[in-house]
């Protein structure tokens, strides 16, 4: 039995003079359905109906509490699509068409912006179900939720991940991200370089199990522990510094080249390995004349061992008055650019030991341009030619006391 229409002197469109009753288009509803209405009534959850030209027909207390208007007020007044941010008025259209078009009792959902009474704007997840046949509604039951709260902290992910998707594309690093099932989450496009795979061939795909870089990933999911290692890519023969960060997620994977790094220490394990062998002392200093390098001549001629002067003033030795006068000097000579050679005396010997004394032969102290301010001093035959590294470098073989060649 469909219940009465409501009276003139009521408000209109039915809607109740008790506060406690929820407004509604065809007035309040039977007894037996109180439980419904408590329900309703109650709910966090705005409920409203409207007919398809989006007047207000029926709203629950949710309504206000939600979107601040007054249902007494808004019922019959309100076209809700006014209130409908432009934006997104027309997906809302669209699908409402689409439900129409479909016939019969029809759901469908929406995400739109709505304005509250104070002006702000309101996010609402709304589910309709269509029952323009049935005479009881003759409308669009609409149950909506506020979703500002996510609809914001999503807005702020996103905006969080851009900045950080911005930073991994700026960084020199590979970098990509794996999820829990070892397929492409990520890829920068230095990753994209060093697989020699696009972005979109990667994603999605599981990482290929190498013998070398795959078993420290499993390791560090595994245990639970950031993986730090070195190692060889052979198909772009390069060397790799690579770090791996679990997470609840998945493995995040930074990869440097460090093929650069790894042949220059090659180098100077070499070169220090060849000085070792140097018959004569060679003592590497800074600028301030710190012992940076001392070779096995130099301990053998001056009876102190490598870890006794690494660190130390080369001053602090016992280099001759005569030679410390005529540092300031050379000092000044490489700094307009030029270089110095001459012969000095100087006594470097242990306290407990006899002194031993040294001419500097064909000595070439040598300054460029970005090798900082070092002094790089040579002496000996091949000395010249090793002038310009980068640290001081003083060769010395022994003498006769009176210093004669």
């Amino acid at each position: 039995m469909k219940p009465p229409k409501p009276e003139p002197d009521n408000v209109p469109n039915g809607a109740p003079h008790h506060a406690d009753e929820p407004t509604h288009a065809n007035g309040p509803p039977g007894g037996d359905d109180r439980w419904l209405r408590w329900l309703v009534h109650n709910s966090s959850e705005v409920v409203t109906i409207v007919d398809l030209g989006g007047t207000l027909r029926y709203a629950s207390p949710a309504f206000e509490r939600v979107l601040g208007y007054d249902p007494e007020q808004a019922v019959g007044t309100m076209n809700v699509l006014d209130h409908v941010h432009l934006d997104d008025l027309s997906h809302v259209l669209e699908e409402t068409e689409k439900a129409v078009a479909e016939g019969g009792i029809v759901t469908n959902e929406a995400e739109y912006r709505f304005r509250h009474r104070d002006g702000s704007w309101r996010w609402m997840e709304s589910i309709g179900t269509y029952l323009l046949d049935d005479p009881e509604v003759e409308g669009v039951v609409v149950a909506s939720r506020d979703v500002t709260e996510r609809k914001e902290a999503e807005e702020a992910l996103r905006n969080s991940e851009a900045e950080i998707f911005e930073v991994l594309e700026s960084i020199t690093d590979a970098f990509f991200a794996l999820d829990r099932e070892w397929r492409f989450t990520y890829v920068n496009s230095h990753a994209q370089v060093l697989f020699s795979r696009a972005r979109e061939d990667l994603i999605g795909e599981r990482i290929w199990e190498d013998p070398t870089f795959y078993p420290e990933y499993r390791k560090a999911v595994a245990e639970g522990i950031t993986a730090r290692f070195e190692a060889y890519y052979l198909p772009l023969g390069a060397w790799y510094s690579v770090r791996a960060y679990p997470s609840e997620s998945g493995l995040s994977v930074y990869l440097q080249d460090v093929t650069e790094s790894k042949r220059a220490d090659e180098r100077i394990r070499f070169q220090s390995e060849v000085l070792k062998a140097v018959g004569q002392a060679v003592i590497s200093t800074d600028w301030e004349g710190k012992v940076l390098y001392w070779n096995r001549a130099a301990e053998d001629l001056y009876g102190w061992s490598a870890e006794e002067v690494l660190g130390r003033s080369v001053g602090e030795f016992g280099v001759s008055e005569d030679l410390q006068g005529r540092l300031a000097e050379i000092r000044e000579e490489l700094r307009a650019g030029r270089s110095w050679s001459g012969e000095r005396l100087c006594g470097l010997g242990r306290p407990d030991r006899v002194a031993v004394e040294g001419t500097v032969r064909r000595a070439a102290l040598l300054h460029r341009p970005g090798a900082g301010h070092h002094r790089a001093q040579e002496h000996g035959g091949a000395a010249a030619a090793r002038g310009a590294a980068r640290h001081a470098h003083w060769a010395a073989q022994p003498q006769a006391l009176h210093g004669s060649s």
